[in-house]
């Protein structure tokens, strides 16, 4: 199915199956959303199979039917990164027996290509302590892939000091090179993946300690990487008029996730940030309505590459469309999922005024269980605007399951439990600004 074709059945599903239950419409209208953005066809929203720009054209479709202007005659505002991705076949096999991608094991996202079987080099604690004994370590690895078994170690302080040491010594001792880094997680220790923006000189590959039993003496490697110096992607933006364009509330949210890895596992998003897309479209999809026309004209930004280092806000920062000084606030929606225990508001004490207001209409329409503050921290597309002076929140969800950079991060593993409600708080704060 086309990403019109699926807007519309969205629609559908949003729209016309409920007409006089604004709250169904609501929920089902981001779970169709959500249930489409982590789709295989969406690859992962990453950047293998163009994974960015479908779930791109997606988004721009749907601000198209929700009537969104445009500022400059299209919704995409393009740039380019610099992208390491993992593409092709992906299989690694410990001791005979083949393991699960992203299950089992994950391939940090800066390797490079690598075809072969080779024997292993265990690093041992004394070369923590004599940088010599670790560079022997590091010498007699040649041709090996040398294996760092964190459950060997005590403390995550020496877990920190030996991956330390061993990176610095493989980036300045390139005679010695291994042919691959292995770390075997510590018990209870997830998976998490993430994006990379370069291409380093071996692959690192981190397995799942309940997928092996014992030491591995013999591991068989297979990777292709691609990297793109100048990867072209978008941002998504969009406008509604407000009763005053002197000024623009703003809400975005990356719609970004990092992809697939390999050609067997891909990493659906949901959670991060699929559920943060299906709220701002959510949003916008009311004030969208004649009788709902916001106090302010309102902007909808959704971010590409916020996953290998926030840069799509920040090149929009550097390229604005409007005036940064005309934005009365920014709402930066990321992980909306949840919310059993309330919601995060980072950036909550350095506008005190406007973050009690927002805690004063909770306690008022009881929505939430809290709304938690958190001081200042540079986590997600809010950063740059807040550098640049912009009055800027970024709001997340408390409690509940919630996976993240994991492949189990799935629409079907979102409940949207509290979903109605944080729109509503949201609506009525956006929707009341003076």
């Amino acid at each position: 199915m086309n990403t019109k074709a699926s807007l519309l059945l969205i629609l559908f599903f949003g729209i016309a199956l409920f007409p006089g239950t604004a709250n169904a419409q609501q929920q089902d209208y981001a779970r169709a959303i959500l249930n489409e953005l982590c789709s295989p066809q969406m690859h992962g929203r990453g950047y293998v199979n163009k994974g960015d720009s479908i779930a791109s054209e997606f988004i721009a479709e749907a601000y198209k039917n929700l009537g969104l202007k445009s500022y400059e005659g299209s919704y995409f505002q393009k740039f380019q990164v610099p992208v390491n991705s993992i593409v092709g076949k992906l299989r690694l096999v410990v001791n005979g027996q083949e393991l699960r991608p992203g299950v089992d094991y994950i391939v940090h996202p800066s390797s490079p290509s690598l075809k072969g079987t080779f024997e292993t080099q265990y690093f041992i604690k004394r070369g923590l302590k004599s940088p010599g004994s670790l560079l022997g370590e590091i010498m007699h690895s040649h041709g090996k892939v040398m294996v760092l078994d964190r459950n060997r170690f005590k403390s995550k302080k020496e877990i920190n000091d030996a991956l330390n040491k061993v990176q610095h010594y493989l980036r300045v001792q390139k005679e010695y090179e291994m042919e691959a880094f292995v770390v075997v997680k510590r018990m209870g220790e997830k998976l998490l993946w993430t994006g990379s923006q370069i291409v380093s000189p071996r692959p690192m590959i981190e397995i799942d300690a309940h997928a092996i039993e014992g030491r591995i003496k013999e591991i068989s490697i297979e990777v292709e990487n691609k990297f793109f110096p100048s990867y072209n992607t978008q941002n998504v933006i969009g406008f509604l008029e407000g009763k005053d364009a002197s000024k623009t509330v703003v809400v975005t949210g990356h719609y970004d996730h990092l992809g697939r890895m390999g050609d067997k596992s891909y990493f659906p998003g949901a959670s991060d940030n699929a559920s943060g897309i299906a709220m701002l479209l959510s949003l916008a999809k009311h004030f969208s309505l004649a009788e709902n026309k916001p106090p302010f004209n309102m902007a909808f930004m959704c971010f590409s590459a916020e996953e290998i280092g926030i840069l799509g806000s920040k090149f929009y920062t550097e390229n604005p469309l409007f005036p940064m000084d005309d934005i009365k606030l920014l709402l930066n929606l990321d992980i909306m999922g949840t919310g059993d225990d309330g919601i995060q508001v980072v950036n909550g004490t350095i506008y005190k005024e406007e973050f009690d207001r927002l805690v004063s209409l909770n306690e008022e329409k009881s929505y939430l269980a809290q709304v938690k503050i958190r001081g200042e921290r540079c986590n997600s597309d809010h950063c740059c605007f807040h550098e640049k002076g912009v009055p800027s929140f970024f709001s997340y969800t408390l409690g509940g399951k919630s996976e993240y950079h994991h492949v189990d991060d799935t629409a079907e593993s979102l409940t949207l439990s509290k979903f109605e409600d944080v729109f509503k708080l949201f609506r009525d704060y956006l929707g009341s600004m003076e």
